[in-house]
């Protein structure tokens, strides 16, 4: 089965559009945000947006080696980062150079604090990290229930 038959949300199979154990639909693509079915690191298969904020895109996702679904927090600041190309590679607007560098090391930071934090409750854990495409991303357990707003 190719993975273009995961529902991008909940990674169920049989997926044709119209999710039938999620909900997830179909949208239209956007040209900031990893195309869905990517594969980073050779493991993780992306899949729907499910936040996005000034430095960062989360996305649902599938660890194609255990088979758990995880969420990837992306470092994309919006302002100056653009996607290259359909690989999914970050391009940093000229002049930005120093402190998209700077931003991303205290990305990096970020993700080996939380993981140092790894078994404490109410902290989301954080299984992995690494750097592709020219920015970083983050492996987060993923977890499901109300937001800090609601």
């Amino acid at each position: 089965m190719s993975n273009h038959s995961f529902c991008p949300m909940c990674f169920a199979k049989g997926f044709s559009g119209n999710c039938s154990k999620c909900g997830f639909k179909t949208t239209e693509f956007d040209p900031s945000v990893l195309r869905c079915y990517t594969v980073l690191h050779n493991r993780y298969l992306i899949g729907a947006p499910i936040g996005v904020g000034g430095f960062g895109i989360t996305y649902a996702a599938l660890d194609m080696q255990t088979g758990f679904r995880k969420a990837i927090k992306e470092f994309y600041p919006g302002g100056i980062a653009q996607r290259k190309d359909e690989t999914g590679s970050i391009h940093i607007q000229s002049g930005y150079s120093q402190a998209y560098r700077h931003s991303l090391e205290r990305f990096t930071e970020e993700a080996r604090v939380l993981h140092s934090f790894a078994g404490v409750r109410s902290i989301v854990r954080v299984d992995a990290f690494f750097e592709e495409n020219n920015t970083a991303y983050i492996v987060m357990e993923f977890l499901t229930g109300k937001t800090l707003k609601k």
